[in-house]
């Protein structure tokens, strides 16, 4: 049977966390995404094959990769999300396993968490940020690293995608404050080190936010980036 999927790879940037990137299949029609009816129908709305491809991918390899962990079959999952729609859990009742989902084009990324909340972002490299978004999106701390971190033009997908993920690891999003959530990379290294760009730790502006870590990469044609409690 056909998939909705084409392609994958797998990350664990530190024990106990795993990230899935998948790429979807835009010639596939819906008869042949391995999703619920429900999904089936919502995603049948989309009208951009490239986008359709993507959520499609994404929740495929949601749903797979919890049956890994539950067994049993991919389409009945238990999964569970919270009343924003941002924070998402692989059990029913709000339990651990932490799932978090991004896409972009045609690829879904899953980020997966034994333990701690979670979050994830994806970008497409070929989307880079204008002059004008990046000032109102990052603080003089942000603009600095960015000023000193070469000319790739990933450089600013890095710290958008990370700012993405924490806002999904809180399960609030950025709530219109994205110079807030400050996630310079720690240490040496920049954008144009491909895979090699250091964590930060970040401190959320709401009382009770927890503190994260978060990283990014560069892969083939994406930026992805992962938040998780400290």
């Amino acid at each position: 049977m056909p998939c909705a999927v084409t392609w994958a790879c797998e990350w664990r940037p530190r024990p106990g966390l795993a990230l899935r990137a998948i790429e979807g299949d835009p010639d596939l029609g819906p008869e042949a995404w391995r999703v619920t009816d429900e999904e089936r129908a919502a995603f049948a709305d989309l009208a951009d094959p490239e986008q359709r491809a993507g959520v499609v991918a994404a929740r495929t390899l949601l749903r797979s990769w919890l049956a890994e962990v539950h067994g049993g079959d991919p389409l009945h999952q238990p999964l569970a999300v919270d009343s924003l729609g941002r924070r998402w859990w692989g059990r029913v009742g709000g339990e651990p396993p932490y799932v978090s989902v991004a896409h972009t084009g045609r690829w879904g990324v899953v980020a997966f968490s034994e333990r701690v909340a979670v979050g994830v972002d994806v970008e497409l490299r070929a989307r880079p940020m204008r002059a004008g978004t990046q000032a109102r999106a990052f603080a003089d701390a942000e603009l600095g690293w960015l000023a000193g971190a070469g000319p790739d033009v990933a450089g600013a997908l890095h710290l958008w995608t990370r700012k993405e993920a924490c806002g999904k690891a809180w399960g609030r999003g950025l709530g219109g404050w994205p110079r807030d959530v400050v996630v310079v990379p720690e240490g040496r290294g920049g954008p144009a080190a491909e895979q090699d760009v250091p964590e930060a730790r970040v401190v959320g502006r709401v009382p009770g936010d927890a503190v994260l870590r978060c990283g990014s990469m560069a892969w083939r044609e994406l930026v992805l980036a992962w938040a998780h409690e400290a």
